[in-house]
Parts: structure tokens; C-alpha cells; sequence
């Protein structure tokens, strides 16, 4: 007797509604704003989609979604939605749980500034953009978060896509037939189709400009190549909270100029700052140091600060950057101090080290590898711990070095002479 196949289940009413609201959230959100983008800040990109709504009292807005449906079935529809969908429900559902009612206030918020009183409810969404996260790119390594702090993943998709966007639209510029506006560039159809989910979607909703219109606020962490170093692209990213900054081939005035722009509007919050195959020689570098002082002080709050691969001495010049020495006696909140591959020769190391000696520095690591230091030309670690000079007098410093292919480690714990005497010796 031949065995009957199963039977496929049939969808339930309920399963079929679901689907119904994920496809209208979808289109809606590909076709919204179609009168040109008026707001700012994703506001009104949400005030243009409720308007919109109001004239066509058959749709259903984002917190109509929120209110209407218990959260597990919210929970579950989240699930189903592209990012650019998810994004409005994800705010309906704020507005609907949270004590404050401004998008705008919320909107690229620290976890802890946006606490209401059915807080549990909108976190929640963070296993919908954790999932969209790991779909877009399943071969991220993400194995540097700590277990012991929630991350937020809707923050981090966003953050992931925009640096997606900036890394296409450099591509672009940097083809000699490129001319225009950067901002005016599209993005692909592999991105727009990993947002939106839809092939019917309006040119202008593809642009670099209107994703850091509505986005840019998610942005923390940005890597940077010269191309993009321009007004227009510091005029996009105003209203962004940068913590992190990275600059790759940095080399000409126009560029440095850039970079200073972009340094200038993010002192207040930027904390670690890195350049990669750039050329900050003195005069350049004296630039750049002053744009990281905030206005009316000499308060630096970077922590990070890293030179890699570059050149920052001119080759026939003895000439060190006043602004960078300056910004190494002020700056008290550093902590990692980087000079990687950097062509300095042995007078400007002494010349940085006494400087963060006179300047009673909190800096934890210091690396000057890859640099003709001294006469073992590899010296690839020199960490300095700059201890209290209230409670000692002394600073102990760990060297080691590659010599004749084998490895040695110096503690040294005495006078400061030491350490310049072992960068002259030969």
C-alpha cells in the first residue's frame, strides 16, 4: 500500500494577516516620502509617512501596528521585516512605550538615555536586528563584544551600512570620470535591495546624502578614505555622535583641510582617532592637533591616538610639530599613543617621550615599533606606564626587541636617563 505524502499545513488566518501588514510595511517604506524629504532627522521622514497616511485613511501607520498588536505578535512580525521597515515599527513602538515621545530625542540614543517605563518591550528588537545583522554579513567577526554588555544591534546594523555606503560611494569618486556632488552618488542595488527589500524604489531614496539624512545619527565608528575628506561630506555627518575615526591616504592640503573640518565638529565626543598611509608632516600635523582641542580650552577627551604606516617628518628636515607636542602635554585622557611604521628617527622619539614624561601623562602604551630608534632598527614594542608621580618617582618601562633573531625584555624601574641612553646606544 503506497504511503500517502504529508499534507502541507495551510497558513492560519492569523499568519496570513501577519504577512498582509509585513507587505504593506514594506512598500509603504520603499514609497515613503515621496514629496522630497523634508525633515532633518528621521522624523520627518516618519512625519512625511503619517501624513501620507492621513490622506489614505486605508493604510496603517507604524504606531497603529505597535498599538494594535500584543508584543508577541509584534515580536514576531519584526521578524519579518527588511531593516528600513523594521526601523519605523521599531519607533512606532517607542513612541508607544516609552515616556518621551520625540523621535528626534531618541532616535541614535545610548541604551541608557532612552528608558521608559515599558522599557523591556522596545528592547526586545534587538534579537530582529541582531538576526538582520548576522543575515547581511554572516562572516562579521563579532567576537570582540563583551558577554557582560548588551549590544545594541540596531545601532550597529545602521553604523555597518553607512560605512558600506561611504566605502562605495569612495570607490566611485575616485574614478577619474567622476564629477559632481558625492552626497548626490546611489548606492547599488546590493544595498538598496538589503534595506528595502523592493525593486520599486525611487532614485532619491538611493542617494548617500538621504541615508545620513535619516541614519546618520546611528553613526559611532568611521573609516574614512581621502576622497571623502570634503565640506559636503562634514556637512552630512552633523549630526552624528563619532567616537572613532579613521583617515586612509591623508596626504594633500585639500585633504588635511577635510580632516580638520570633520575633526572640528566631533571634538566634543571623539575618543580615538587613527591615521593609515597618510602625510601629516609639521605643518599638517599642526593642524590637525589643534582641530581635536575643543573650542575656548586645551581639554583633548581623545584616548586613542595612532599613526600607522605614515610620514610625519619631512626627509631633509629636523623640524617637529609644535601642535602635536602640545596636544601630548594636554592631552590627559590618552591612553594609547602610536607612532607604527611613522619614519621617525631617534631625536623625535626622545623628543615624545620627554614630553609625556614633563606632561605627567596617564598613558598606558606607547608604540614605537617599525621606527630606526636606535641601533637595533626593529624595536617593535615600547610600553610606558606613566605611574602616579605623587606616589613614585620613577616610571617603569618594558622594552623588547628583535636582536640576531633572538628576543629580549628589559624592566627597567630607575632614572629616565636609562631610557634616552638606550635610544642613542650603538
Amino acid at each position: 500500500m503506497a504511503v500517502v505524502g504529508a499534507k502541507a499545513v495551510p497558513p492560519t488566518l492569523l499568519s496570513l494577516c501577519l504577512q498582509a501588514v509585513a507587505a504593506h510595511l514594506t512598500a509603504e517604506v520603499a514609497g515613503a516620502g515621496r514629496s522630497g524629504g523634508r525633515g532633518a532627522h528621521f522624523d520627518g521622514f516618519v512625519q512625511e509617512h503619517e501624513e501620507e497616511e492621513e490622506e489614505d485613511g486605508g493604510h496603517l501607520a507604524p504606531e497603529q501596528v505597535a498599538e494594535a498588536l500584543p508584543w508577541e505578535l509584534l515580536h514576531q512580525l519584526a521578524s519579518s521585516l527588511p531593516p528600513f521597515a523594521l526601523e519605523l515599527l521599531h519607533h512606532g513602538a517607542h513612541a508607544r512605550c516609552c515616556s518621551s515621545t520625540s523621535l528626534k530625542d531618541r532616535f541614535g540614543e545610548a541604551d541608557g538615555n532612552r528608558r521608559g517605563t515599558k522599557r523591556s518591550r522596545c528592547e526586545d528588537f534587538n534579537t530582529a536586528w541582531q538576526a538582520l545583522f548576522e543575515s547581511r554579513w554572516p562572516l562579521l567577526d563579532n567576537t570582540g563584544h563583551d558577554d557582560l554588555v548588551t549590544v545594541d544591534w540596531q545601532q550597529q546594523y545602521w553604523e555597518k551600512h553607512l560605512q558600506e555606503c561611504l566605502d562605495e560611494a569612495a570607490e566611485a569618486a575616485l574614478l577619474p570620470s567622476f564629477r559632481g556632488r558625492i552626497g548626490e552618488l546611489s548606492m547599488s542595488d546590493k544595498i538598496m535591495s538589503s534595506v528595502y527589500l523592493s525593486e520599486n524604489i525611487a532614485q532619491q531614496y538611493s542617494r548617500l546624502s538621504y541615508h545620513w539624512t535619516i541614519l546618520g545619527s546611528y553613526a559611532r565608528c568611521l573609516r574614512f578614505q581621502n576622497v571623502l575628506c570634503t565640506a559636503e561630506v562634514c556637512d552630512m555627518l552633523q549630526h552624528s555622535r563619532l567616537e572613532t575615526l579613521v583617515f586612509v591616504r591623508v596626504i594633500s592640503e585639500l585633504e588635511v583641510n577635510g580632516v580638520c573640518l570633520l575633526l572640528s565638529c566631533h571634538a566634543k565626543t571623539l575618543l580615538s582617532l587613527e591615521f593609515i598611509h597618510c602625510q601629516l608632516y609639521p605643518a599638517a600635523m599642526d593642524k590637525v592637533c589643534s582641530s581635536l582641542c575643543q573650542p575656548g580650552s586645551q581639554n583633548y577627551k581623545i584616548q586613542s591616538f595612532s599613526i600607522k604606516s605614515s610620514r610625519i617628518v619631512e626627509s631633509k628636515s629636523l623640524t617637529t610639530s609644535a601642535g602635536l607636542l602640545n596636544f601630548l602635554s594636554y592631552a590627559k585622557s590618552l591612553q594609547l599613543l602610536s607612532f607604527n611604521d611613522a619614519k621617525m628617527q631617534p631625536s623625535f622619539a626622545k623628543m615624545i617621550i620627554h614630553t609625556l614624561l614633563e606632561s605627567s601623562s596617564g598613558l598606558q602604551t606607547l608604540d614605537l615599533s617599525e621606527n630606526n630608534v636606535g641601533s637595533h632598527k626593529n624595536l617593535f614594542f615600547f610600553d610606558i606606564c606613566l605611574l602616579d608621580p605623587n606616589n613614585l618617582s620613577f616610571i617603569a618601562c618594558r622594552l623588547a626587541f628583535y636582536c640576531r633573531q633572538k628576543f629580549y625584555k628589559f624592566l627597567i624601574s630607575t632614572e629616565v636617563k636609562y631610557i634616552l641612553e638606550l635610544l642613542d646606544c650603538s
